[in-house]
């Protein structure tokens, strides 16, 4: 009976002993200690607008700790590292998982930038995929087409739409180096292939204007020299007036 009092009492303090373990390992923790933040960003995008250290920086700002400190992270600072990640108005997503092993590990998804804008005032912006402008990054090595002169709302709007068309055609994509807004509002485009301009005028039928231009610069110019002709006209319909 001794030996069997024993044993009951023996299972149920082991009992009692491995309840709240199991409970322990497999219930959420009220916190997360990070040892390291792995910073990555989407592969697809090659405009690379921010760094590794501008998104470190925001994190530490959140917590308000120096750099290479602990970081003990409760879910709700999950939402709110992100909140504040959010805000950088170069950032348009973010992806944040906090690992068992100790790691942050970040995913941002920039936004994409399709055209350079500088105002009359010297404000440069970039124009976005989304439609906004955002500020122009401290470091940003140019890789989208810059457009300035005479522009306003209403440009603007229509320089989406040409930036938008271009960044679908490798053609342009490769060739576009600049926009002009004249003072009448008019569309001047410059390429990389020579010093002539192309009159575009405005937005409409874009697809027609510069399909005819590409068919004249394979067909014409690459023939007759990239430098033969000023200017290539496109503002009238079915013409291509080059002198």
């Amino acid at each position: 009976m001794k030996n069997k009092g024993r044993k009951i009492l023996f299972i149920s303090l082991l009992i009692l002993l491995i309840i709240p373990l199991v409970f322990y390992l497999f219930s959420e923790k009220p916190y997360h200690t990070i040892q390291r933040i792995k910073v990555s960003f989407s592969a697809k995008q090659s405009n690379t607008m921010i760094s590794e250290e501008d998104v470190l920086y925001k994190i530490y700002l959140t917590k308000k700790l120096e750099k290479g400190q602990k970081i003990e992270v409760h879910d709700q600072d999950l939402k709110q590292i992100k909140d504040t990640l959010l805000s950088h108005p170069h950032i348009k997503d973010a992806h944040i998982i906090a690992n068992l092993n100790g790691t942050l590990q970040i995913e941002v998804e920039q936004v994409l930038p399709i055209l350079s804008i500088i105002l009359s005032n010297g404000t440069q912006y970039i124009l976005t995929q989304d439609s906004n402008l955002v500020p122009f990054p401290k470091e940003y090595f140019q890789k989208v087409p810059v457009a300035t002169g005479n522009i306003n709302k209403n440009v603007i709007s229509k320089l989406y739409t040409l930036g938008s068309y271009v960044q679908e055609k490798p053609f342009w994509n490769a060739s576009l180096e600049q926009i002009f807004v004249n003072k009448k509002g008019d569309i001047q485009l410059i390429t990389k292939l020579g010093s002539f301009e192309i009159l575009l005028g405005d937005t409409k039928n874009l697809n027609d204007k510069l399909n005819r231009s590409k068919i004249f610069i394979k067909e014409v110019l690459s023939t007759k020299g990239w430098d033969a002709y000023k200017a290539v006209d496109l503002r009238y319909k079915k013409q291509i007036i080059a002198y």
